[in-house]
């Protein structure tokens, strides 16, 4: 029996919390898929050969991130694709709570990634 399947004996519904950008420090299906589906918000300069990451980079809760651009076409499959991976293969939802969609970032502009960390926010 899933966790799913225990909480619906309760009466309960399985809701998660799913965030709209995808960790790009680590190794991931996530990243790797959302690169070859070009899905990712660009930099202005993202043509320039010397820049590492070609999008938009923020830090949010996984840490430096890459933000999905949901006006791109090819954004929705990739997404759809991800959920439904989710719910088939991981864990069923009955759900979304989809959070800080309203493009979080916690630093001040674009994150630079050269080690300065300057325009990280601080409280």
């Amino acid at each position: 029996m899933c966790i799913r399947d225990s909480l619906h004996n309760e009466s309960i519904k399985f809701i998660p919390i799913v965030e709209p950008f995808v960790a790009v420090n680590q190794p991931n299906e996530a990243y790797r898929l959302g690169l070859e589906k070009n899905v990712f918000i660009k930099r202005a300069d993202a043509d320039s050969s010397h820049i590492k990451y070609p999008h938009v980079l923020g830090i949010v809760w996984p840490g430096y991130s890459a933000f999905i651009d949901f006006a791109s076409p090819s954004s929705k499959d990739y997404w759809m694709s991800l959920l439904e991976k989710f719910n088939s293969s991981l864990i069923p939802f009955d759900g979304l709570w989809l959070s800080m969609n309203e493009m979080a970032n916690f630093c001040d502009g674009e994150c630079v990634l050269d080690g300065s960390n300057k325009n990280i926010l601080s409280p």
